[in-house]
């Protein structure tokens, strides 16, 4: 893909063009279909919740739910403003799964090139599995939407560590946490970043730790929740132990159909066969004859 063309048609809000045409055009394919599957399998039990006051709401998320209630609680208000139609409360997982695009095209163009976020922005709007969730009214499209901001802090943190960086993936990590348990995932893998990559850790492993505070202070409402969940999904749960096929059927799932798995897989091996024989070839260039 020609950069410099678009940049000479489009001037310096060339990103801000495609940004919001990738937000528009997610925000139309998910509307155009909200309705095709009517309200089904948990939808209604967060629908049904969410008309609890929060503490009666929070009261039972404690003995029963394996999700932190965030999502519930702006459904709560939501539903109180637009009311229990179909496509209102799924509107919130529009939105979130809409405006994931921005994060994720912008990860992408800010830490590879514009045909990379093109073409992230592309898949990602084109994934049925995520337009599954955008559907949904649960909490999972709020998921992925903090997932792809935090990470695009995180990395931004990273090049520049400033103290208002800082703060930005404080604040964005606390939603994150409080979206689902899950979540706790994310910033220990950017933790694991920090401690094994020697650059991170001299230049801002202290400055993360920082934010780790900072968020484990502003999750502290949520700690009870979650011990008292893996206390009880210790023992088991309603999922059984996974497998080989479990974890087929994931990327499967994600890929959309057989045939661009396979495409996918075979892709990934022979990147992984050139990025080898480079790696093999520089050693060799490296070393004295």
């Amino acid at each position: 893909m020609n950069e410099n063309r678009l940049c000479r048609i489009f001037g310096k809000r060339t990103d801000l063009y495609i940004l919001s045409g990738f937000f528009l055009l997610n925000l139309i394919w998910k509307l155009l279909s909200v309705n095709v599957v009517p309200v089904d399998h948990d939808e209604p039990f967060s629908i049904f919740y969410s008309q609890m006051d929060i503490p009666a709401m929070y009261k039972y998320f404690a003995g029963k739910e394996n999700n932190t209630l965030f999502f519930e609680c702006i459904l709560h208000y939501w539903t109180k403003i637009f009311g229990l139609s179909t496509i209102a409360v799924r509107m919130p997982a529009i939105l979130f799964s809409s405006a994931t695009v921005i994060f994720i095209y912008k990860i992408c163009r800010n830490n590879y090139n514009l045909s990379t976020a093109i073409i992230a922005s592309i898949l990602f709007t084109f994934s049925n599995y995520h337009l599954g969730f955008s559907h949904e009214a649960r909490t999972y499209a709020m998921f992925a939407f903090f997932v792809s901001t935090s990470m695009y802090v995180f990395l931004e943190f990273v090049k520049k560590p400033a103290k208002k960086n800082l703060w930005v993936l404080s604040i964005c990590n606390i939603p994150l946490l409080y979206t689902h348990f899950f979540a706790l995932f994310i910033p220990f893998v950017q933790f694991l970043c920090c401690v094994f990559r020697k650059d991170l850790r001299t230049r801002i492993f202290g400055k993360y730790i920082q934010t780790c505070i900072i968020t484990g202070i502003a999750y502290l409402p949520m700690f009870f929740l979650l011990l008292n969940r893996f206390t009880h999904s210790i023992n088991g749960s309603w999922l059984g132990p996974t497998d080989f096929d479990g974890i087929f059927n994931i990327l499967l799932a994600f890929t959309n159909d057989l045939k661009f798995f396979w495409m996918a897989t075979l892709v990934f091996l022979a990147a992984i066969l050139l990025f080898l024989m480079k790696k093999e070839k520089k050693i060799q260039q490296s070393c004295p004859k």
